[in-house]
């Protein structure tokens, strides 16, 4: 191989392998209930993303994310809407579910999105490409004021207000899951977040966040809920930091999930009516893809070696 050529594959490769070193990009998407948007905010500094344009849409609620795809409940058209997480432009195929009566929470697991329907206590099971009804399924039992949900495997998490508890469904058939005992002590459960086998429940009359285990709904030891917060309605969480939404002062807080402290250098965003969170993630490169940029490399060198 000629020296020149080697040298500039080598340069070019370098380059290559520090720019995929860079850590993953994430924005925080937050609903904006009042406003009627749904803005992004870095999720490190609680900043407005540069570029991003909220689609307007009447009191956006509940968030799902899945991909570039995001979902948007609107309470009061009775609508869910995707759009490009990148673009914000609506995406092409996709029809709102009908039958809808005030959609609140949103869980989205594979190609399936469920749709907690609070004016009429019913969660519905959506195609996540078309928006069509999923055969065969059935709304749960006992749901009361249906807000948050979080989808963990065959389990579906949801935040019954109006029962005063959470309840665990299969995300199959909506059977109750009767291996998981609702929390004691809740007040008002609202938001809802899980990271493994730990369950976040924000309790929207407590103003508190508490951690239970996911299998049995047992209190997780040692875990304190961070503190000032403020009827919060919404969590989502992102490696070990926990996002709260307060719907009494309109600020959205960032905290440890393992210890509840608050994480520092972070500014609340404002926003009126913060009922919905999602975090969006843009992967790092595969293990493979860096091994094979490395490989090219010292064959390169080697070849140059060989001149």
């Amino acid at each position: 191989m000629n020296v020149s050529r080697a040298r500039n594959l080598l340069a070019a490769t370098s380059l290559l392998l520090g720019s995929l070193a860079t850590p993953a990009l994430a924005g925080l998407f937050v609903t904006n209930y009042a406003g009627s948007t749904v803005p992004q905010f870095n999720v490190t500094t609680g900043a407005p993303v540069a570029g991003w344009i909220s689609p307007i849409l009447g009191q956006p609620d509940g968030l799902a994310l899945s991909g570039n795809v995001l979902y948007v409940a609107s309470f009061i058209s009775n609508s869910v809407t995707a759009y490009d997480a990148t673009t914000a432009a609506p995406i092409a195929g996709w029809t709102s579910p009908s039958g809808l009566s005030g959609p609140a929470g949103l869980a989205i697991s594979g190609n399936r999105l469920y749709v907690a329907n609070a004016r009429n206590n019913t969660i519905g099971a959506f195609d996540a490409t078309t928006g069509a009804a999923i055969a065969g399924w059935t709304s749960p039992a006992g749901v009361s004021l249906p807000e948050q949900m979080v989808i963990s495997g065959n389990r579906l998490y949801v935040a019954n207000f109006g029962a005063n508890k959470v309840t665990v469904y299969d995300a199959t058939t909506g059977a109750t899951i009767t291996a998981f005992t609702s929390p004691s002590g809740l007040s008002g459960p609202y938001g809802l977040a899980i990271s493994g086998n730990n369950l976040y429940v924000a309790y929207n009359s407590g103003s508190a966040v508490g951690e239970f285990d996911a299998t049995t709904g047992a209190p997780i030891a040692g875990w304190t809920s961070p503190s000032n917060l403020n009827a919060p309605v919404s969590l989502a969480i992102s490696g070990n930091n926990l996002y709260v939404g307060n719907n009494g002062n309109g600020t959205v807080g960032e905290y440890d999930a393992t210890t509840g402290a608050a994480i520092v250098g972070w500014t609340s965003p404002g926003v009126n009516g913060p009922y919905g969170l999602a975090v969006s993630n843009i992967p790092e490169p595969s293990s493979a893809a860096l091994l094979g940029l490395g490989g090219a490399c010292l064959l390169a060198a080697r070849r140059r070696r060989n001149v």
